[in-house]
């Protein structure tokens, strides 16, 4: 497995972290490539995730290979037009939860912006399946979802988009995946 980890020197963040005013913490870090280096052109773009929820009372964490490197480079796009009020507030659903705004192929994870604050943004990150909490996947392993809303600062939300592509780019290159 070394041969498609991260390098990590002085400058590697350890995670990408997104903590809301309440205390309420998402933690996301690209650990590596799924497979490695050409297993093919669909198979070299699959990225294992992980990610840790801290809510205070309740925790919890999941790996899960559910991003393509275009997903995750989405992902980075997405937060830096969220901190600056780029991306509208999404709709609701009909139990009152915002719908997603950014979904991926993989259903584990999704973004969206609940609404603004003076602060910033109120962010909303949906979790699913492999990344719903293990209380719910007990119960329901493939319906499982979990949205947690975080009140966030604009520039703790840039920061946090710089870091996640910063964290991208050191994962060792690959010929089929988009650099940019």
């Amino acid at each position: 497995m070394t041969g498609y980890l991260p390098q990590r020197g002085s400058a590697y963040h350890p995670d990408v972290r997104i903590t809301g005013d309440s205390g309420v913490s998402v933690e996301l870090e690209p650990l590596r490539w799924q497979f490695p280096a050409d297993a093919g052109e669909w198979d070299d773009q699959w990225l294992a995730i992980r990610g840790r929820i801290d809510l205070g009372d309740r925790n919890w964490s999941f790996t899960d290979p559910c991003l393509l490197m275009t997903d995750a480079r989405e992902l980075a796009r997405w937060l830096r037009a969220a901190s600056d009020g780029r991306i509208s507030a999404s709709p609701r659903d009909c139990d009152g939860e915002p719908e997603p705004d950014l979904v991926f192929l993989e259903p584990a994870l999704g973004f969206s912006v609940a609404g603004y604050q003076e602060t910033g943004p109120v962010v909303c990150i949906h979790l699913a399946a492999e990344a719903a909490p293990p209380w719910q996947r007990a119960e329901y392993p493939h319906l499982s979802s979990f949205a947690v809303e975080l009140v966030t600062r604009t520039s703790q939300l840039a920061a946090a988009a710089s870091d996640w592509t910063e964290q991208l780019n050191a994962l060792p290159a690959r010929p089929w995946v988009d650099s940019t």
